[in-house]
């Protein structure tokens, strides 16, 4: 029963970090008109939420090492 808790929390930390990294791979391919013309940098504003998000994924992941560690 342990190892499915295990399987399952890591299956979702897994499947949590492939579909952000599929949302960035996407937005850095889509064609935006704004983004060739500032030579493809993104804006401080967007800069600071896509950390925003890597900090809240850290805490997740965490998280779920605590969580791992307490079921063994």
């Amino acid at each position: 029963m342990k190892l499915k808790k295990q399987v399952t929390v890591c299956g979702a930390a897994i499947f949590c970090v492939a579909v952000f990294s599929l949302y960035l791979m996407l937005d850095r391919v889509q064609h935006d008109p704004t983004r060739h013309q500032n030579g493809g940098n993104f804006p401080r504003s967007q800069i600071s939420v896509l950390q925003n998000r890597i900090e809240q994924l850290e805490q997740l992941l965490e998280e779920n090492h605590e969580i791992i560690s307490h079921i063994k």
